[in-house]
């Protein structure tokens, strides 16, 4: 399955996407992800990929563990993905969970960052899947019993062309240690830092970033350019950010701050 047709794929779901759902469907979908593993026993052979927080295992071609190796014993935000499964947002599925292992769909296609490269989805397309995932995200009723400051949504706070994979159903937005309640512009000055990092960094991929850094920029308007900062201190306070990392934050709020600056904002 092609990019193309991804994206042909991504606007029928988000077309058809169901922004509401009843408290049984959260239920059903709560008791059925805490059901127990079923047997499986995680090897090098089914190994996928060791990510910050969790080893990633092949079960077979429709399910994938993840196995937490931070130390904690627990899986965090499940219940939000489970609110997020609920509401029919596209990501993976919970299959089950419990304690440090976490069973899910496994998707298939191509990163955004990865089709981007490929020049497979232009800039401009790019940034529209980005802003489209923001807005079905900020629009979600929040999970019951949640108790924020008015005006909050639901922020994945690492929404980039890395996190995004183009399967055959549309676009699908993975990994969601970040998330939380928050101002909706908090969300999008996170994404806007995402690009200045790559920027500041100066790699290969430095150009295309401050491209999209420039129409992410223009298509969202002023309103997280005052939120910056605040992204800043909480991606430089997440403990498993790469060091490396850490150090381009101060240049790049200069860069997001240039660029709202160019824009008259």
């Amino acid at each position: 399955m092609g990019a193309q047709e991804s994206l042909e794929g991504y606007r029928e779901a988000m077309d058809a996407q169901v922004q509401s759902s009843t408290d049984d469907d959260r239920t059903a979908a709560r008791d059925h992800a805490t059901s127990p593993v079923r047997a499986f026993v995680p090897d090098s052979a089914h190994l996928l990929t060791r990510g910050r927080n969790a080893d990633v295992y092949l079960i077979n071609d429709t399910q994938v563990l993840r196995r937490l190796h931070t130390g904690a014993t627990s899986y965090p935000n499940v219940d939000l993905v489970l609110h997020l499964n609920a509401h029919d947002y596209p990501t993976a599925r919970v299959i089950t969970v419990e304690g440090t292992d976490l069973v899910m769909e496994r998707l298939h296609g191509p990163t955004l960052l990865q089709a981007l490269d490929a020049e497979e989805v232009t800039i401009p397309e790019g940034v529209r899947i980005l802003l489209d995932l923001h807005s079905a995200l900020h629009a979600l009723p929040l999970p019951p019993g949640a108790a924020p400051p008015a005006g909050a949504s639901m922020i994945h706070l690492d929404l980039h062309p890395g996190n995004i994979l183009l399967t055959s159903n549309g676009p699908r937005v993975i990994d969601w240690e970040s998330a939380r309640l928050g101002p909706a512009e908090l969300d999008l000055a996170t994404t806007a830092l995402v690009f200045a990092e790559v920027v500041v960094d100066g790699n290969e991929y430095a150009h295309a970033a401050h491209s999209m850094l420039r129409h992410f920029t223009e298509a969202t308007g002023p309103g997280y350019g005052g939120l910056v900062a605040q992204a800043a201190a909480i991606r430089s306070a997440h403990p498993t950010l790469d060091p490396a990392e850490r150090e381009l934050l101060p240049d790049a709020i200069v860069v997001v701050e240039q660029e709202l600056r160019r824009l008259g904002r």
